[in-house]
């Protein structure tokens, strides 16, 4: 990468960090855990995140 695309990415990894404690916040672990099983579930079914040549 070059100088921008670190600082960009630095800079992105911060704000994801954010948005998840934000997103995260007032629920218990199992209960997270529950969401991402539901969220790869659903993508599996879906062929979500399998490109256009899937």
């Amino acid at each position: 990468l070059t100088a921008a695309g670190r600082q960009a990415s630095d800079r992105a990894h911060v704000v994801l960090a954010e948005l998840n404690a934000q997103l995260t916040a007032g629920f218990s672990q199992d209960e997270l855990q529950v969401v991402a099983r539901w969220l790869e579930h659903s993508a599996r079914v879906t062929g979500a995140g399998q490109g256009a040549d899937a």
